[in-house]
């Protein structure tokens, strides 16, 4: 379900200025729909029309986005049976496997001098 809104201005480009400004969206991002062009009436005075356009939302609410983001991780968990991760604490700085890497870095380094 998409849901619009109608902004006005005194042209269509200060109508999207202001749709961009409360959506927080560049203009080129923006969909919309004219519904008037507006006028600028008899010298500007008598007669003048704003133009309206009919922006649809980009985006769904935060809420929206976080439920789906949550309820497609819970799929990939089931799917390939991952349980939750568990703390992991850090790997000593004596290691074997991380000493045999410095070594063999040191042997690189030097073999290149």
């Amino acid at each position: 379900m998409s849901e619009f809104t109608e902004y006005e201005g005194k042209n269509v480009d200060k109508a999207l200025e202001k749709a961009g400004k409360e959506l927080d969206l560049p203009i080129n991002k923006i969909e919309y729909d004219v519904i008037s062009y507006g006028s600028t009436g008899i010298f500007g005075l008598v007669g003048v029309k704003k133009a309206k356009i009919r922006v649809k939302s980009a985006e769904a609410p935060k809420e929206t986005r976080d439920d789906t983001k949550q309820q497609a991780q819970d799929l990939v968990k089931d799917a390939f049976g991952i349980q939750e991760e568990e703390e992991r604490e850090p790997e000593s700085e004596g290691d074997e496997k991380s000493q045999a890497a410095i070594q063999c870095g040191k042997r690189r380094a030097e073999a290149c001098r």
